[in-house]
Order: C-alpha cells, then sequence, then structure tokens
C-alpha cells in the first residue's frame, strides 16, 4: 500500500511537472505575441513617419511651385 501511495505521489508530480511546462508554454506564447505587438507597433510608427516624409515632400514641392510662381 505504501508502494502505491509513493506511485501516486510520483504521478502527482509527473502531472504538476507537466503544468508546470504547459505554464511556461503559455508564458512564452504570451511573450511572443507580446513582441509581434511590438513589432507592429513599431511597423505603425515607420508607416507613420513615412507618411510623414510624404507629407514633408509634398509641402517642398508646394513650396517649389509657389517660389516658380512668384
Amino acid at each position: 500500500a505504501t508502494a502505491l501511495v509513493l506511485a501516486d505521489v510520483d504521478a502527482t508530480a509527473l502531472v504538476d511537472a507537466e503544468v508546470d511546462a504547459t505554464a511556461l508554454v503559455d508564458a512564452e506564447v504570451e511573450a511572443t505575441a507580446l513582441v509581434l505587438a511590438e513589432v507592429d507597433a513599431t511597423a505603425l510608427v515607420d508607416a507613420e513617419v513615412d507618411a510623414t516624409a510624404l507629407v514633408d515632400a509634398e509641402v517642398d514641392a508646394t513650396a517649389l511651385v509657389l517660389a516658380d510662381v512668384d
């Protein structure tokens, strides 16, 4: 009976270890999602910078046209 109890304890320890491993995988998935969200945010900032550069270029082109008109 003691051996059965010890076997049950070992089985419980294995289940606990599996739960811990699952928690680690979940944490890694969440960390990956955070990194991907950060990459997406960086891409949005880059796109905004590109859009700003296009607006600046358009302003410069408008200034050249106005200078040509003058």
